[in-house]
């Protein structure tokens, strides 16, 4: 006999479902996710799924309108790498539980470039001296590179890949 009998009258709809993050903090304050960090090994001896930082900042709401103004302060939590389809740029959660909304009110630039096909493009290496001084673009006092492996062009911080 099956454990378990699935009834069309029980189907879930996508939009119903509430994902949670238990990284995250556990209050009613409204966040939005802001940008991922680095990804890193997990933390705890029980996963060999990766982590990655994800940046929250909190949303300031005047009174009970709909004016919101972001917190200049963020806060930085570990997740999952798998959770990175949940915790999308934007998003909006509250406490631990998504909201199913997106922040709209980001602020708006045009730039305009031009590009010719004779155009004198400097490029920098990050091992070049910034001109007029004896510093590097980069502290090579502060961050050692190697390359990786046969690829001179790949370069390895215990923090970073360039």
């Amino acid at each position: 006999m099956p454990l378990f009998i699935w009834d069309s009258s029980m189907s879930v709809s996508p939009s119903k479902i509430t994902y949670s993050i238990n990284s995250f903090p556990d209050d009613n304050k409204e966040r939005i996710i802001w940008w991922y960090g680095a990804v890193s090994f997990s933390s705890s001896p029980d996963s060999t799924t990766p982590e990655v930082e994800v940046t929250l900042k909190i949303i300031n709401r005047k009174k009970l309108g709909k004016n919101r103004q972001l917190s200049e302060k963020a806060s930085i939590h570990k997740i999952a790498l798998a959770q990175l389809d949940l915790v999308r740029i934007g998003s909006i959660w509250k406490g631990r539980k998504q909201t199913g909304d997106v922040w709209d009110n980001f602020e708006t630039h045009t730039f305009e470039f031009k590009f010719q096909k004779d155009q004198n493009i400097e490029c920098i290496d990050c091992f070049d001296k910034v001109p007029g001084s004896n510093s590097h673009y980069i502290s090579q006092d502060k961050y050692t590179f190697s390359p990786v492996g046969e690829k001179p062009d790949v370069l390895v911080n215990p923090n970073r890949t360039l």
